[in-house]
């Protein structure tokens, strides 16, 4: 990824990146031929790679001056030069950076001084092309060119050999993510096209961060739709375009199981909740016949003290008599009785 503007057109009058310090700008490097009238160090692309880097390194740190004049001299030199500055090299390009090329032996200059391109555009760590501004000693003042990986030397002849990439230490670069493998559990993505760019943002204006593999498989975190694609998130400020047929999407399994197992839950809980009310019901119901049944309880043990004590009276009560006659069968009488006297009749 990249955090400053892409160069797609010659340097204008008065940028003083590509002017010598003898005419007033920031290059310590030769003339270029053949001279442009604006730009003085060009055409060559040591003047142009030397002040590429400048304008680079002052548009992210606002530096005035030229950061990069200690790499004047043949293109060749240029990756010996930063390693000893301690500068990052790394064997991808990156952007930013200045892929170096020796030609022949380095440090013979009779059998040629090499090349260097700046990387306005990577497409991350394995990716088999890059976005290049360049410019050529007795050739073109500038001009981009989309370099091909091919046998490992980006686009240059035989005679020339790939030293390595200088990284702008200016420049944020970030490694688009690694992929992964086929997981059920988790939304991903296979890759379906080739060279698919990975942008910082979910829109085609935004910086390119880098590529994503031919058939290989990515997580998604997000998903962010405009009028003409859907965006994947695979990171942070790592965004991936589909149309349809870019991308085979695969959402996890998981989802329908979740929504399903969590209605049963919800069911289930209700159950519980339905279940305690109910106990709680059948609880209250039989403390309150408990209740009641203590109280018939004890008015069953009262009633039977005083059946128990009606026993009692009767069985101590006694009663005095006489026979003072016994009546044949079938006759009948008349009997007078006195205040105070009782009958009693006695059945055999």
């Amino acid at each position: 990824m990249n955090n400053f503007s892409v160069r797609k057109s010659k340097p204008g009058a008065g940028n003083k990146h590509y002017i010598r310090s003898a005419d007033g700008g920031y290059s310590n490097c030769i003339k270029g031929n053949p001279t442009d009238k604006n730009c003085n160090v060009l055409s060559n692309c040591v003047g142009y790679a030397i002040g590429r880097s400048s304008e680079i390194y002052s548009e992210i740190t606002g530096y005035k001056g030229n950061y990069f004049n200690f790499l004047q001299g043949d293109a060749e030199n240029f990756y010996s030069k930063a390693k000893k500055k301690g500068l990052t090299v790394t064997s991808y390009p990156v952007a930013g950076g200045i892929m170096v090329w020796s030609k022949g032996k380095v440090g013979v200059n009779k059998d040629g001084a090499g090349h260097v391109a700046v990387v306005e555009i990577d497409y991350g760590k394995n990716a088999t092309k890059v976005y290049t501004s360049e410019s050529a000693y007795n050739g073109s003042a500038f001009f981009n060119k989309t370099r091909e990986k091919g046998n490992g030397n980006w686009g240059m002849s035989s005679s020339y050999k790939y030293l390595g990439c200088i990284n702008n230490p200016a420049v944020k670069n970030i490694l688009v993510i690694d992929s992964v493998n086929r997981d059920e559990l988790r939304n991903q993505f296979k890759v379906l096209a080739t060279e698919l760019r990975v942008r910082k943002d979910h829109n085609t204006t935004s910086s390119v961060v880098g590529t994503v593999k031919t058939n290989a498989i990515y997580n998604y975190l997000d998903v962010y739709k405009d009028d003409k694609y859907e965006w994947y998130k695979i990171a942070d400020e790592q965004w991936v375009a589909n149309n349809g047929k870019y991308l085979e999407i695969y959402l996890k399994k998981e989802d329908s199981k979740v929504d399903n197992e969590d209605l049963k839950i919800e069911e289930l809980e209700n159950t519980i909740s339905e279940l305690n009310n109910k106990v709680a019901e059948i609880t209250n119901i039989n403390k309150e016949l408990k209740e009641k049944n203590a109280t018939l309880n004890q008015n069953i043990h009262e009633k039977e003290l005083q059946i128990e004590e009606l026993q009692k009276k009767l069985n101590s009560s006694t009663c005095k008599h006489k026979m003072i006659f016994k009546a044949p069968q079938n006759s009948k009488y008349w009997i007078r009785l006195r205040e105070g006297e009782s009958l009693y009749i006695e059945y055999n």
